[in-house]
């Protein structure tokens, strides 16, 4: 409150220098709202697109109905829409099910698989084209079931099991 009373006091003694600075203060937003037009416009200019103008052509239309939905239907289907998931042991002294094979699909079942083996020093990782549910590579065991789940709608994840009553678990390290 006392800044404003200080302020008052001092427009009333130098009413002149206090319109000065009140007009410099304006002047200095109009050349900074100035400057910020400026520059939106031009970076509107460089992301316009490029598209020539032809003289007296007219726009084309936009795509409505039957029309539209077919073409957003072919556009769908070519997105991968199936997954397919397979967890297993490589090797026999590695536990855990750590290796995967995983199928991504589209409407007409192509895509990809991808497989990771799982080894005690590191993990390797093989992707694969699937081209109408088979491959132009040989395929494994673990792959062509990722594939044949990824067609039939999905992984089968297994429901976590509860653990038995008085049993493991966190709650009898607790006690």
């Amino acid at each position: 409150m006392e800044y404003l009373e200080q302020a008052i006091a001092w427009v009333r003694q130098e009413p002149e220098a206090a319109l000065g600075a009140a007009a410099g203060a304006y002047l200095l937003l109009f050349v900074l709202c100035l400057a910020t037009l400026i520059r939106q416009g031009a970076l509107a200019r460089r992301q316009a697109p490029r598209i020539p103008v032809v003289p007296g052509a007219r726009p084309q239309p936009t795509r409505y109905g039957e029309e539209a939905a077919g073409a957003d239907r072919a556009e769908i289907g070519q997105c991968l829409q199936k997954v397919g998931l397979v967890r297993y042991d490589a090797f026999a002294n590695i536990g855990g099910e750590q290796s995967f094979s995983v199928a991504l699909l589209d409407a007409g079942d192509n895509g990809l698989v991808i497989s990771g083996i799982h080894s005690r020093s590191d993990l390797r990782i093989y992707v694969k084209p699937v081209l109408a549910g088979g491959s132009p590579q040989e395929l494994t065991d673990e792959e062509r079931e990722a594939i044949t789940r990824s067609r039939a709608g999905g992984p089968d994840v297994p429901e976590a099991k509860a653990p038995a009553a008085g049993g493991g678990g966190r709650d009898a390290a607790r006690r």
